[in-house]
């Protein structure tokens, strides 16, 4: 179902990410009980990231200059997170434009072929993960403390539904996933369709 490629790339970018999450965490962290929700947090990003890699890697075309600049920056703001659990602000805002910038990556794929729902559903759930990183930052600016285990909260639910109910990273093609739907059948009982441009 997924590229041997994409899947070697996802287990990769999860273990280094892992490693920066150790570093950061022992390097940086003074208060543990102050930033735990902020490494559950990174530790949802990273489940949910190896999945989202492995799924859009396996449907990706040939990647042009955009795209590696995109991945580039995703890697650097994923490693700088890594180093900011004991900044609650700082995170939040990087948070923010890490979800920023996956949408921008996501867009530069909008011309795969048959993969546009998924990739504009991908982008909406970027979009709704940036806002809710930026509420609990305000949520923190304004002197709401438990407003960090409110987004924290809500990120575990919706990672739930996103990998274990809508199973969003099966790559279906939109042409099938709309056969599948109208047969009354779930996203993750379809046949997966590769690309018509492997990478």
């Amino acid at each position: 179902m997924f590229t041997p490629s994409a899947t070697r790339l996802a287990a990769c970018a999860t273990v280094g990410f892992t490693a920066a999450a150790v570093a950061g965490s022992l390097w940086t962290v003074r208060d543990w009980a102050a930033s735990w929700p902020l490494l559950g947090f990174y530790t949802l990003l990273l489940i949910n990231t190896f999945f989202s890699i492995r799924c859009f890697s396996s449907i990706a075309p040939r990647q042009t200059v955009a795209q590696i600049v995109t991945d580039c920056a995703l890697v650097a703001l994923y490693v700088y997170l890594a180093f900011q659990f004991a900044n609650v602000a700082r995170f939040l805002w990087v948070s923010v434009m890490l979800f920023l910038v996956a949408i921008l990556r996501h867009a530069l794929m909008l011309h795969t072929p048959g993969y546009v729902k998924l990739l504009t559903r991908k982008m909406l759930l970027n979009l709704l993960a940036a806002a809710g990183c930026g509420a609990a930052l305000v949520g923190v600016a304004v002197g709401l403390p438990q407003s960090l285990v409110w987004w924290l909260g809500g990120f575990l639910l919706a990672n739930i539904y996103i990998l274990l109910m809508s199973k969003m990273y099966y790559p279906i093609a939109d042409e099938a996933r709309q056969q599948t739907e109208v047969a009354g059948f779930s996203d993750g009982d379809a046949r997966f369709v590769p690309s018509e441009h492997p990478r």
